[in-house]
């Protein structure tokens, strides 16, 4: 018995149910469209926004230096190097000092003295600086405290002992704006130091003067005790000698204390010049005409290579947990 074709077509090729129908997955695909989703995540969208962000819109930032030297008069014993030279010309290590001048810098004092001559809102809210470094882009908080903040992350203070030279660098978004802002500074910082010095100066005189006057008040109290008692006692009486004795005593005691005194004053007077201090511009602030900042190709190679790096560090990762999965 011959059957026809199509029936054993049909017999050749059963139809099986839904629920027994299976889905197969290729699992090297799986593997790979899950690492492509990766690379697309770590590396290509992180390196495509550094490409466009470094490439078409960072802002650029111009950065002006300063270099001076906080010192007094004072002389010390030769040393090596820069330090020997500048004690040869009679300028000496301010130690501690350079340190008052970069706590100045970096405090809110100083940044609203510069305000004061630097519209500083002005210079980092300008709609010519790009929304991720412009000041108070997102939040739109305004204030002195934040703007502190900000303010601090663009200002660069260095300063060496050894020869008491300090660097100032400032960044801003034009030349003018950081020439300005280092300059202001700058400024503010002489006055400070000047005004420390004179304190100080002032202080050290007046307390000098105050031993002068007390040790003149001390002999006139001597004089006139001992003219009293001259006047007003017989001299030819047996106690008259050893009491007007101990009264010129004390009167000679006083005139060598007045002495002493003054001499002190003189010695003030002199070590409070030797050690005043001084702001001595090494480097006037500069005035940039090209930006150094940012570095957009090295930026823009860093981020490739460094999610690169992240990357392959996730494929181990994965790789490793699901061999120890299986």
């Amino acid at each position: 018995m011959r059957f026809p074709r199509q029936h054993l077509t049909k017999l050749r090729k059963p139809k099986l149910p839904p629920k027994f129908k299976e889905k197969w997955v290729d699992p090297g695909k799986e593997k790979l469209f899950a690492f492509g989703k990766l690379f697309v995540f770590i590396v290509l969208l992180p390196s495509l926004a550094s490409i466009l962000y470094f490439g078409f819109w960072a802002s650029d930032v111009y950065i002006s230096e300063s270099k001076f030297l906080v010192r007094s008069p004072q002389q010390q014993q030769p040393q090596a190097g820069l330090g020997g030279i500048l004690s040869s010309i009679g300028v000496s290590n301010s130690g501690p000092d350079g340190y008052i001048v970069a706590n100045y810098i970096k405090s809110i004092d100083a940044m609203m003295a510069v305000d004061r001559k630097v519209d500083l809102k002005q210079v980092f809210t300008s709609g010519k600086v790009d929304i991720f470094s412009r000041f108070a882009s997102f939040y739109h908080n305004e204030s002195y405290e934040r703007l502190h903040k900000y303010f601090d992350n663009r200002v660069e203070y260095n300063y060496d002992p050894a020869s008491s030279v300090a660097t100032l660098k400032v960044k801003a978004f034009s030349g003018e704006s950081a020439r300005d802002i280092n300059l202001a500074l700058l400024e503010n910082s002489e006055a400070l130091v000047n005004k420390i010095s004179d304190d100080t100066r002032k202080d050290v005189i007046d307390f000098a003067n105050y031993q002068v006057e007390n040790s003149q008040k001390k002999l006139e109290e001597a004089d006139a005790a001992l003219n009293k008692y001259r006047n007003g006692n017989n001299a030819d009486d047996k106690n008259f000698v050893t009491h007007y004795q101990q009264l010129n005593i004390m009167r000679d005691t006083a005139e060598k204390e007045l002495a002493a005194s003054i001499d002190a004053l003189q010695k003030a007077r002199i070590d409070a010049q030797r050690k005043r201090l001084y702001i001595e511009r090494i480097v006037q602030p500069t005035l940039p005409d090209y930006p150094l900042e940012p570095k957009r190709m090295l930026t823009i190679v860093s981020t490739l290579l460094g999610t690169l790096l992240i990357w392959g560090i996730v494929r181990m990762l994965i790789a490793s947990a699901r061999e120890h999965s299986e």
